[in-house]
């Protein structure tokens, strides 16, 4: 984008007649002047209401889709929260014949400034804890309104210039220009590279989170960049409103620090044990244990001894997927239910025509199983021609039992014999864990551990596999002479192997993430 200082500044008293749909606009005073946008003061429509007004010059297509893009963004969150500077109108149009356009934003006035100039007035009397948590509780209210869209919005640039303050001294979140959905991994090369520039040029580097730098600085691949970046940078913010510095600035750290997770408090000012957990908690550095923007919102309620009144979306997703799995799972037992007759009338047809029986002529019975109906027991057959080829004791079917559910799981258990050289027969029992593929604890299972809720909710989640018993071989007979000797043979330790899992990811370059832009960033054009 051209920078918008190089044009002149529209003059006090000039009037537009409409922007949007919104009637004269006449420009007050002159506010600020941006990289690429310059801010007015203005009032609007009859009854004179006062707005703020920005003004963009822009020399391409592609920079004018970027800010259609912001504007659309601000025109969806406008009514979503009390938290977001309020859109009101907007228009482009051509500004010279040489292709640049000129894009005017009208939006709320925050006359008291933002938040950079405000702690700049409070150096030596710097926040307490009690406005600290205040101002943080409002911008991340800021940011549930852009996380409980469907699909989510991502900031991507969260700091403290990017705060601004009403008259009513109400801190409100600001610059869209970052926005985008879930980012995941490219396809190729070029997609790759697309994505790295994009990271880069839409966030601020004291911000950005780990897997931010491990795609567009280490070119790792494979890692999804979501709302939790978001939450770090929150952390970072929380951070600055407490110490005036961020915490890998403070040490020097760098990205070095930011991929380790390590940082430290500075000694002054004094804040809680709970302060320094809550920046502690948006600052880990993998993003599955940091909290969602609703965890974030309860602790701090809790901190300030208050309900908390947002309702917490993702508990609720949750909870709407497990009743609509459950009503699935109810319909697919129903239509199991009127289908097992048929199903049954025709495998007994089958099993007449096949004449299988085993050596004690018993035939072989069908098991019923949720998921198609009906099986045979294909194990109790292998043993039985097992038992005719080797002329071993006759298996019938009551070697197998049943699958019993209980707790969402079947197990199979058979029994099967081998010959040793000595003609004894050697009984190996083997378990075999068989899950149900509708089991209703499975599949919520499957489903809890995919939820956004942080940290430890999976750690029930771990199976352990069973370790397998050293095989003891027997002991040989005692040989009797005329001074009696026991000979007898040790069964070998057995040795337990420890495999350590490394969490280094020795991988090569992150698969950088595809923008999945919700639908207003698809049809810029």
């Amino acid at each position: 984008m051209e920078a918008s200082d190089r044009y002149e500044l529209i003059p006090n008293g000039y009037i537009y007649n409409f922007i949007g749909n919104t009637s004269g606009v006449k420009v007050l005073a002159h506010i600020s002047d941006g990289g690429y946008a310059q801010v007015y003061k203005v009032s609007y429509d009859i009854n004179n209401e006062i707005g703020c007004l920005k003004r963009v010059i822009v020399s391409s297509k592609q920079a004018l889709n970027i800010l259609r893009a912001e504007v659309d963004c601000m025109r969806i969150l406008k009514d979503n929260s009390a938290h977001i500077v309020k859109y009101i109108d907007s228009n482009a149009s051509r500004f010279d014949s040489n292709g640049k356009y000129e894009v005017l934003v009208l939006m709320e006035l925050c006359e008291n400034g933002s938040l950079i100039d405000y702690m700049n007035t409070r150096l030596n009397d710097r926040f307490t804890e009690q406005e600290i948590l205040n101002i943080f509780d409002q911008t991340c209210r800021g940011i549930y309104a852009m996380h409980r869209l469907v699909p989510p919005l991502l900031h991507r640039d969260i700091k403290i210039e990017n705060i601004l303050i009403n008259k009513s001294n109400s801190f409100k979140l600001c610059d869209f220009g970052s926005v985008c959905g879930i980012i995941r991994p490219p396809k190729n090369l070029e997609e790759l590279n697309f994505v790295k520039n994009d990271l880069l040029s839409n966030t601020t580097a004291q911000y950005r989170p780990p897997e931010i730098l491990q795609v567009a600085v280490n070119n790792q691949i494979n890692i999804k960049i979501d709302e939790k970046s978001d939450i770090w940078a929150l952390g970072v913010y929380l951070y600055k409103l407490c110490y005036y510095t961020t915490p890998f600035e403070f040490n020097n750290s760098g990205n070095a620090g930011i991929l380790s997770g390590k940082f430290a408090f500075p000694d002054f000012p004094k804040y809680s044990h709970n302060m320094k957990t809550l920046i502690s908690w948006c600052l880990q550095v993998d993003s599955v244990k940091r909290p969602n923007i609703c965890d974030l919102l309860e602790q701090i309620c809790v901190f300030e001894n208050k309900p908390c009144s947002l309702e917490n979306f993702y508990k609720k997703r949750l909870s709407m997927e497990k009743q609509n799995l459950a009503k699935k799972h109810q319909e697919q037992k129903e239509l199991l239910k009127h289908k097992q007759p048929q199903q049954l009338q025709a495998f007994k047809q089958q099993q007449q025509q096949m004449n299988i029986h085993d050596n004690g002529g018993k035939s072989v019975s069908p098991t019923l199983f949720p998921d198609n109906g009906l099986r045979s027991e294909l194990s109790t057959l292998s043993l039985i021609d097992l038992a005719k080829t080797k002329s071993l004791p006759s298996v019938t079917t009551s070697n197998i039992e049943s699958y019993d559910n209980i707790g969402g799981k079947n197990l199979k258990r058979a029994t099967s014999y081998a010959p040793n050289k000595d003609n004894e027969k050697a009984k190996e029992k083997v378990e075999e864990e068989v899950i149900d593929p509708f089991s209703d604890l499975v599949t919520i299972a499957k489903l809890e551990k995919h939820q956004y809720t942080s940290t430890s909710n999976f750690d029930r989640l771990s199976v352990s596999e069973p370790e397998e018993k050293p095989k003891v071989p027997p002991k040989p007979k005692r040989k009797h002479t005329y001074n009696t000797t026991t000979t007898s043979t040790t069964p070998p330790k057995s040795k337990t192997s420890v495999k350590e899992i490394s969490d280094t990811k020795k991988g090569s370059e992150k698969q950088s993430h595809l923008i999945i832009l919700p639908y207003f960033f698809l049809n810029l054009g």
